[in-house]
């Protein structure tokens, strides 16, 4: 059960990173996944450098335009790649000329335009400041050379490998968290079983580094946080390593999201407010956000979504009511046309009417949607992904243009099913009543804890109806970072037409789902990626913190009223 060896994902492979079109492919998967900078690790032993040809390529190449910073790994090197940390390679000489020659060098790093700045100040980092004979005399010497030589003022910092000291001991700015070293982790190695008798090394609980994140002890200095996704360093120790057991995506947004909200509140300066993973790539310590054939690209839609999760929990209770899009899938033309006659009068305030169709039914849609008055658009898709693809779709294009709330419909048949109209028109006249269109909105303002709003009698357990959508709905809850546990327990909105929160709807849209991921059109009735995401849209709110409600709440009635679910949504005893 020991998860080694990390094999890479093909996207980036096994590289080289001399090659600067590998990092300009890891720029991109970092931008895409919410990393804002990259922390360069540099050797120098007495104006001697070592794997310096990445930083120094990234330097030469402003096509590179990630931020990124310095840590200067100041320890001996010795061949603890194999193990042997008594047998010393190259050996550290501190003295006042090498501490002048070290920044005058790191300076054409802290002069580039790329460079992260705090405070305005390029941001230098020391991995171990008790190494020095005498840290502050250094600092002193640094601070002086910059702003003689034109650099000005820096900001610098130590990462807490193996103390966590106030950094104004050695005359610095800030400590860095670097777990999982220094992070009094419970050791469980004899608790594993079966564990090989040969192994020397040492196993502890990855978990308690989430819980310790739960309630942060809070630092009377400054302090940037630290996460770390993974740890396994038995590729470079072998018997002798330390592994850190438990560690998941889920885990890991948790712990990371926790790392957000605690920054958030004890840094009002946004330049402040850093967070270092460990770590982007390191492979031999099992320590790496770049996606792996295990895990694929989990923790990288971890890290997004608990920026996400943290963005909507931040602005989810402004008062503002913001623009609607009104969401409709329009693959039946007749049922398109009643829908657009069905839509009140009051609804058109402050809405814009998006519409997708297939190429056949184009202009026919238009005209239809023309004779609405509303603000509209339409859009041509294939037949792919019945209803939820070009809804996805949708949210996407409008994605950041300023709609706080959607309506989505659809013009549903169910040709399988002998009562389909009357469970659609029902759909329509509980999402429709104008009572509820006038009321919903103010009523997502007043309820920041709610993100959608179904129609009455069609909202049920997750486990009512599985039928074939387990192995779907469970691989989306991981990656929406729900635990297995709450997904039966959640309720979801069958049908998939109702009313929602924009933010509630954002972490489904993290996951950036493709049009290979949806089956081909085959008449199927369930199972399909789409059945599933039916259920999905629920768990997207749950990752936001934000529930389900039904229309007859906002309404005010306390009442149903109109037909049952029963009536309608049969489960597959065989099925479940």
């Amino acid at each position: 059960g020991h998860y080694q060896p990390h094999i890479p994902d093909d996207f980036l492979g096994y590289y080289d990173l001399r090659d600067t079109s590998v990092m300009l492919k890891q720029i991109e998967l970092a931008k895409q996944y919410g990393i804002e900078g990259f922390c360069f690790y540099t050797y120098w032993f007495s104006s001697h450098r070592l794997l310096e040809t990445p930083v120094d390529n990234y330097l030469a190449d402003t096509s590179l335009d990630l931020p990124f910073c310095i840590c200067w790994a100041n320890e001996n090197w010795s061949r603890r790649w194999d193990g042997m940390d008594q047998d010393l390679l190259i050996e550290q000489n501190y003295s006042p000329e090498d501490d002048l020659a070290f920044i005058t060098h790191i300076s054409k790093y802290l002069r580039d335009d790329r460079y992260i700045r705090v405070e305005g100040k390029p941001l230098l980092i020391v991995y171990r400041p008790n190494l020095f004979p005498d840290m502050k005399a250094t600092v002193k010497r640094w601070r002086n050379w910059c702003r003689v030589n034109g650099v000005g003022e820096i900001y610098l910092a130590y990462q807490q490998s193996f103390e966590a000291v106030d950094p104004a001991q050695y005359g610095l700015d800030a400590a860095i968290e670097f777990p999982p070293n220094n992070s009094g982790v419970p050791n469980i190695t004899s608790s594993i079983k079966p564990i090989s008798s040969d192994f020397t090394g040492s196993v502890f609980d990855w978990n308690a580094l989430v819980e310790w994140s739960r309630d942060y002890v809070q630092p009377e200095y400054t302090l940037f946080r630290g996460v770390s996704p993974s740890w396994d360093n038995t590729a470079r120790r072998k018997r002798n390593g330390t592994i850190l057991l438990n560690s998941s995506p889920r885990g890991y947004q948790e712990w990371l999201f926790n790392a957000i909200e605690d920054t958030q509140k004890r840094f009002a300066n946004t330049d402040q407010r850093l967070i270092f993973v460990n770590a982007w790539n390191e492979w031999a310590e099992g320590a790496h956000l770049e996606p792996d054939q295990a895990y694929g690209y989990a923790y990288l839609e971890a890290t997004r979504l608990a920026q996400v999760r943290s963005n909507v929990i931040r602005f989810r209770e402004t008062k503002q009511s913001g623009k609607l899009a009104i969401i409709i899938h329009g693959y039946y033309i007749d049922v398109l046309e009643q829908l657009l006659n069905c839509l009140p009068a009051s609804i058109k305030t402050n809405a814009v009417l998006f519409i997708t169709t297939v190429e056949e039914h184009a202009d026919a849609v238009k005209k239809l949607a023309a004779a609405t008055e509303i603000p509209h658009q339409v859009m041509v898709l294939e037949n792919h992904g019945r209803d939820v693809l070009p809804f996805l779709k949708v949210l996407r294009a409008i994605e950041g243009l300023g709609f706080s709330h959607v309506l989505k419909l659809h013009t549903k048949k169910s040709l399988h099913r002998d009562d389909g109209s009357r469970w659609r028109d029902d759909l329509y006249d509980k999402l429709l009543d104008p009572r509820l269109v006038d009321q919903v909105r103010p009523y997502f303002a007043a309820h920041p804890e709610v993100g959608l709003v179904g129609p009455a009698g069609y909202i049920a357990p997750i486990s009512y109806s599985w039928g074939l959508n387990r192995h779907h709905v469970e691989n989306l809850s991981r990656r929406l970072g729900i635990a297995k546990r709450c997904v039966e327990e959640q309720q979801f909105i069958t049908g998939t037409m109702f009313y929602a929160r924009f933010d509630a709807l954002k972490p489904l849209l993290q996951l950036a789902l493709t049009d290979e991921d949806f089956e081909a059109e085959a008449g199927q009735v369930d199972g399909t990626l789409a059945h599933a995401i039916e259920r999905a849209i629920a768990l997207s709110a749950e990752a936001v913190d934000m529930g389900v409600v039904s229309s007859d709440r906002v309404i005010g009635s306390g009442e149903s009223g109109g037909v049952r679910l029963e009536e309608f949504y049969r489960p597959d005893t065989k099925a479940n």
